[in-house]
């Protein structure tokens, strides 16, 4: 399940422009005085004005040299997040850090292999990762699975992955808190495009979670 687009709402606009472009070096694709959009990599992030704080998980690839740059620049700023061991630096199958943004979203790196056909970007694979907070993961697996791929078949009344190596969303239940943090997860306005058995455009149940998801051709 590739993430092509997400579109997220923001408080502290004009902080979150100069983060995602200035520290995580994100090219700007629009900008206006109530939204602005970066690339990284494959996926498009779009961040609209919002009157509250809202609060969200996002989790990027790239590859183990732009990690220990980004890295190091998060280090600068007092960005990175430590885990429960004090660590800011660990390891899940690959390079792994959390930090946050000026919003105090909890945000995620991982260093893995380009899996693609096309040259390997210098810089941000893509979003790899969306938290998405609901009342019933099983509930939401059974509907979701209607239109889009799922590989993983967790079972867990708490926390999921869905989706597969292209991408996941992670499923949780509304309060559980966002490792390695102690800040609960909360449901906010989230737009996603991705990619999907078949083209359709569809609302998560009476979240405001909005999908169009696009079925992607087949190299032969």
């Amino acid at each position: 399940m590739k993430i092509y687009h997400v579109c997220l709402e923001s408080y502290n606009l004009e902080e979150m422009r100069h983060f995602y472009t200035q520290e995580l070096d994100m090219e700007l694709r629009t900008n206006t005085s109530n939204s602005f959009s970066v690339i990284a990599g494959s996926t498009e992030i779009m961040f609209k004005k919002a009157e509250t704080l809202p609060f969200y998980h996002l989790c990027f690839r790239t590859s183990g040299q732009y990690f220990e740059h980004i890295f190091m620049n998060l280090d600068e700023q007092n960005r990175l997040v430590k885990n429960e061991s004090g660590r800011k630096r660990m390891y899940w199958e690959g390079k792994q850090a959390y930090f946050t943004d000026p919003d105090g979203n909890i945000l995620e790196m991982l260093e893995r292999k380009y899996q693609w056909k096309d040259k390997e970007p210098i810089g941000w694979f893509d979003v790899c990762e969306i938290g998405m907070p609901v009342f019933n993961i099983k509930e939401t697996q059974l509907f979701l699975s209607t239109h889009l791929i799922d590989v993983q078949n967790m079972d867990d009344d708490t926390f999921a992955f869905y989706g597969d190596s292209s991408g996941y969303l992670v499923l949780v239940k509304e309060g559980r808190h966002w490792y390695p943090t102690k800040k609960s997860s909360v449901i906010h306005a989230t737009e996603i495009s991705v990619s999907g058995k078949e083209n359709i455009d569809f609302k998560l149940f009476d979240y405001p979670y909005i999908f169009k998801v696009r079925k992607e051709k087949i190299d032969k």
